[in-house]
C-alpha cells in the first residue's frame, strides 16, 4: 500500500470533531494526538469538543489542524 496523506485547507477549515473519527481507525492518529496533549494538554479534547468560538482562535486553530 502507499502512503496516504492528508491536507486541510488551513484555518478557516476547523470545525469541532475534526480528527476524532481518524484517531479510532488510526493508531498513528491516535499516537501524534497523544503527543499534542503531551506537548500542550487539553489539545485532543479541544479538537474534539471545543466549541466553534475556541476553534477559530489561532492558538486553538493551529494545534488541531
Amino acid at each position: 500500500m502507499g502512503k496516504i496523506a492528508f491536507l486541510f485547507s488551513g484555518q478557516g477549515a476547523q470545525y469541532s470533531g475534526m480528527g476524532r473519527e481518524l484517531t479510532k481507525h488510526s493508531s498513528s492518529v491516535a499516537a501524534l494526538f497523544a503527543l499534542a496533549d503531551r506537548i500542550r494538554p487539553g489539545t485532543s479534547a479541544q479538537c474534539f469538543s471545543g466549541s466553534q468560538e475556541e476553534l477559530t482562535e489561532t492558538k486553538n486553530t493551529q494545534p488541531c489542524l
